[in-house]
């Protein structure tokens, strides 16, 4: 029976964050999601679901790719770029395929008419479907482990463009050229910016960052022609090979938005052709910027390609659109900062609440095995509410996860070595260890055990390990080169 009812969309809505958090914050709605007086979410169009997915992808991570590129050569850059692209690509579907397995088309599309988007189900209760609830903890746990690392690459990032902007305004080395001096100055903006108190107030400024963010690509591509042709490519350095894969790979941390995204289409069953589209155009603009950087600058030794350009504007022409360029994607990632925050936010709440729960009521039942739908929805009825979980949203909880960051931050010597770490190890295992893991278990429930499809779940979890172990050991070592031994 059609409904005819009142669509009631708020600005608040627009900017919404997708997360595993269900926590106080409407993180898991998309920008077009809108509510209508029984709060069902209006559902999102393809093109609309293209665009979601291209604004989780496309963001400040594109300006360390020609670091990358620098270290692997165009060649081997560009076919990385390509291999890592399909891994993830493959791996996100894979997940969607799992829950559509497990949940059923019928039952899916009808609770997603009908719930809220906190019955919504996220990354981390598939991996509950497979192997129970202390799995669902350690892909909360990757899942956290990562939205911090883009947090803490973001401070990195923002010392390492801030300094670039200092040296070039007063013409020599001095205190503001240390790292830890300039993170320390956006330090208080960046707290003040966290203690925002809900997305709705954060809105405008996410919504200003991501115009900053666009005229800056803008302002470079412009640098780019200018400079187009001018410098010889560099060729690839076998020992920066594993971290330099690592920082294309922190590029492509997206598994845990498919989940909302692809529960949030009006057509779910067009999603993996609208996911296709936007990881191919995803991969094209990764790739454009890569390859057009390296063939204009040559060699690129900072993971911040406008930095680079600040600290060696003597060598290019138009420095202007360089500096121009710097200052806004400094500025945007700074405004950007508390929308990466907000998931953490939410998801340390969850952890706490859930703990505090399950210390009153004389524990939870953790036992090592799958949950069927049922048990699931059951569960996740028990989990901490928005009211539970609004007295842990304090300033203090947002002070101490901003400060850690800090830490990390001002501890990890620059933003290309922090970048490959996390990478490698948190990346790794949300995009490349989790997925084949989860379509393992129902692969080897069906008793095909020897089948393509269970070679095809190992050979891909081996990729994933070696991928994480050598990629994760490559970084340590190069962070404790460059932090001890002084290397550059």
């Amino acid at each position: 029976m059609n409904v005819s009812t009142e669509i009631r969309c708020s600005d608040s809505e627009e900017d919404a964050y997708e997360d595993e958090s269900n926590g106080p914050f409407p993180l898991n709605r998309l920008d077009s999601e809108c509510r209508d007086e029984r709060g069902i979410p209006h559902k999102t169009t393809e093109m609309q679901t293209f665009f979601h997915l291209l604004k989780g992808y496309i963001g400040p991570g594109c300006l360390s790719l020609p670091w990358a590129f620098s270290q692997l050569g165009i060649t081997v850059g560009f076919l990385s770029t390509i291999g890592l692209s399909f891994l993830t690509s493959y791996n996100c579907l894979s997940v969607v395929r799992v829950f559509r397995e497990q949940i059923g088309e019928g039952q899916a599309t009808n609770d997603r008419t009908r719930d809220s988007s906190r019955k919504e189900i996220t990354y981390a209760d598939v991996g509950a479907m497979a192997y129970g609830v202390k799995f669902r903890i350690f892909v909360t746990f990757s899942i956290l482990t990562q939205q911090l690392a883009i947090c803490t690459i973001f401070f990195s990032f923002i010392g390492e463009n801030l300094i670039s902007i200092l040296h070039k305004l007063s013409g020599h080395d001095g205190l503001l050229d240390k790292k830890i001096v300039a993170i320390t100055l956006s330090l208080p903006t960046v707290l003040a910016l966290s203690c925002i108190p809900d997305l709705r107030a954060l809105a405008p400024v996410s919504k200003v960052g991501l115009v900053m963010l666009l005229a800056s690509f803008v302002m470079l591509g412009t640098a780019v022609a200018e400079n187009w042709g001018e410098h010889v490519s560099p060729q690839v350095e076998l020992s920066k090979v594993p971290i330099a894969m690592c920082a294309i790979m922190y590029s492509f941390e997206g598994v845990c938005l498919v989940m909302p995204v692809e529960q949030s289409m009006k057509h779910p069953k067009k999603f993996n052709r609208t996911f296709i589209l936007a990881m191919v155009t995803t991969c094209i603009v990764y790739s454009s910027v890569g390859v057009t950087c390296v063939m204009a600058f040559g060699s690129i030794s900072n993971g911040s390609i406008t930095a680079f350009l600040m600290n060696n504007s003597d060598q290019y022409v138009g420095v202007d659109w360089v500096i121009l360029s710097n200052a806004l994607v400094t500025l945007s990632v700074l405004f950007t900062y508390p929308l990466q925050l907000f998931p953490c936010i939410g998801l340390v709440a969850k952890i706490v609440q859930t703990r505090s729960l399950s210390d009153d009521s004389g524990g939870v039942n953790t036992d090592f095995i799958p949950l069927d739908t049922d048990e699931m929805a059951n569960e996740r009825d028990e989990e901490p509410t928005t009211e539970d979980l609004q007295d842990l949203d304090g300033p203090m909880l947002r002070a101490g996860l901003v400060i850690f960051t800090y830490i990390v931050a001002i501890t990890i010597p620059n933003v290309q070595e922090l970048i490959s770490f996390a990478g490698a190890f948190a990346g790794s295992a949300t995009a490349l260890i989790i997925p084949p893991l989860i379509d393992l278990k129902f692969v080897l429930q069906s008793n095909r055990k020897t089948s393509l499809a269970a070679i095809k779940c190992y050979l891909l979890l081996i990729i994933g390990l070696v991928f994480g172990i050598i990629g994760t050991s490559a970084s340590i070592v190069d962070i404790y080169k460059v932090w001890f031994l002084g290397y550059a």
